[in-house]
């Protein structure tokens, strides 16, 4: 009969082992069925790095990208459904707001980016524009490009109502 001490340490290796088994056969189907598992309401802020003045400030947000439905693909790379991208001025009001029906997004680079559409609703209603095939959007520095068929509405009497 084995001392109890070396009984123990045989029964904690077989135990690891056994475990060590497991987590390989089943890790890569883990890996699958995350693929598969949806949530609502993503949120992916961006912050200002700095106020004008020079002081260092983090908390304030420059541009907060929602997603209705949103589902990890993989590498950092999500799959968002009925998106919405707000920028904010400094003083916290909204400036911008862009909606488009699906884009992805990279969650590492910041980087949002679809061949659909994006409708972009700017300066209180006097800027809407319509972006019909194709956009990116880069948070980390406030970029948005739009592909074709863009079009392109300013109302001017909008934007000199709100200035006054």
């Amino acid at each position: 009969m084995k001392p109890n001490a070396e009984r123990i340490s045989g029964w904690l290796c077989a135990a690891g082992w056994g475990i060590s088994v497991l987590l390989l056969v089943t890790g890569p189907s883990l890996a699958q069925v995350s693929r598969f598992v949806k949530a609502k309401n993503f949120k992916f802020p961006e912050y200002y790095e700095s106020l004008r003045t020079g002081q260092i400030q983090t908390n304030r947000l420059k541009a907060l990208l929602i997603g209705a439905q949103g589902q990890y693909l993989s590498n950092d790379l999500f799959l968002l459904n009925q998106m919405q991208l707000d920028y904010y001025e400094m003083n916290g009001r909204t400036s911008l707001v862009a909606r488009a029906p699906e884009c992805l997004f990279d969650a590492e680079s910041r980087v949002a980016f679809s061949t659909g559409r994006l409708e972009i609703v700017g300066l209180g209603g006097g800027l809407v524009v319509h972006g019909q095939a194709g956009f990116e959007v880069r948070m980390t520095n406030s970029t948005m490009s739009l592909s074709n068929r863009v079009r392109t509405v300013i109302r001017q009497d909008v934007i000199q109502a709100s200035r006054k």
